[in-house]
């Protein structure tokens, strides 16, 4: 596959594709939180969608991830809303074991979880080639997510949400997940006060 075109280029210089895709540091990060008895189920089911954990591909379509998760999803307990809540915590604890992550982490917790939060649009883009992220600010501990996308691991963002929060220093996240049409509203709240 040889490098696009420059009319395949948008003017910032990224790659123009109506194919959406997940970067492989999506992959790693959830792969990575996993305990390694899963892991190694995890990379067999894996493996079945086209996903080798060895050798990681620098993206996959949207679809092969939305499979991905509910395959790393299958052998955890609760209902499907916690097991997606789970993995999406695990996957910003993945996220920040990576050297991006390892980078913002102590600008995260310097600045805290109302601007963490407002800069995640920057963030979630670091895993996909298309989510756009509108924030609101509602109040100082809340914060409304507007993202384009409604998919069946919906609450795999809501506890990726719930992650950033805990790890930018808040405390008690409440992540309400209003799904629409054409997009999906997060309603996060949190707490500074740990007791």
């Amino acid at each position: 596959m040889g490098m696009p075109e420059a009319h395949d280029r948008d003017k910032g210089g990224t790659t123009m594709s109506s194919e959406r895709l997940i970067f492989e540091v999506s992959f790693r990060s959830l792969f990575d939180s996993l305990p390694q008895p899963e892991q190694t189920r995890v990379a067999t089911a894996w493996k079945a969608l086209g996903v080798d954990v060895t050798r990681l591909l620098p993206g996959y379509p949207a679809e092969t991830w939305w499979r991905a998760v509910e395959k790393a999803a299958e052998g955890l307990a609760g209902t499907p809303e916690q097991r997606l809540r789970h993995l999406g915590r695990g996957l910003t604890d993945g996220f920040s074991r990576t050297l991006l992550g390892r980078a913002t982490a102590p600008l995260a917790r310097l600045t805290g979880t109302r601007r963490t939060l407002v800069r995640s649009p920057i963030t979630f883009r670091s895993g996909n080639n298309y989510l756009q992220t509108v924030v609101e600010v509602e109040e100082p501990l809340r914060v409304r997510l507007r993202v384009n996308e409604v998919s069946p691991i919906t609450d795999l963002l809501a506890g990726s949400i719930e992650g950033v929060v805990v790890f930018s220093g808040g405390f008690r996240p409440q992540v309400e997940v209003v799904r629409g049409e054409t997009d999906t509203i997060y309603d996060v709240r949190w707490e500074t006060d740990p007791g």
